[in-house]
């Protein structure tokens, strides 16, 4: 029913439009070396946080609990590699809230920092579900 879509306020989403939006997210999905290059570095971002899950002296325990929650559902995106730039945001910011509520800066919390901003900047690599979903499409056409 085209004729109800401006009585809904509906308009009609141009899917290009939208898939290219999506890609310009993501500099690239490169595979080969620099593809698990990305893969490693997912990994050195998720290892540290999961470690220090069981770990969290200075939060207090509702605020634990909500920093576990965050950091499970976070590290799970991260190493599928799925919307790996807003998982490597919220990755960053709980960092940085447990860096202020431990009260100690030190090198670790700017190492995952540094790790967690590069991330947000390089996309997943070509081993991720957003290469699967958002990656380019190459289509071979066969001339005969």
């Amino acid at each position: 029913m085209p004729w109800l879509r401006p009585l809904l306020g509906c308009r009609r989403v141009n899917r290009a439009a939208s898939l290219a939006a999506v890609q310009r997210l993501f500099s690239a999905f490169p595979d080969g070396w620099p593809g698990a290059g990305l893969l490693l570095l997912r990994l050195a971002i998720v290892l540290p946080p999961l470690g220090a899950q069981f770990t969290l002296g200075g939060a207090g325990v509702a605020h634990g609990g909500v920093v576990r929650a965050i950091s499970s559902v976070d590290c799970t995106l991260i190493v599928f590699g799925l919307l790996t730039p807003f998982a490597a945001a919220a990755q960053v910011a709980s960092t940085a809230w447990l860096a202020s509520v431990d009260g100690v800066f030190d090198i670790t919390h700017c190492a995952l920092l540094l790790l967690g901003l590069s991330l947000m900047m390089l996309g997943p690599g070509a081993w991720s579900v957003d290469a699967r979903l958002f990656g380019r499409r190459r289509i071979d056409v066969d001339v005969s």
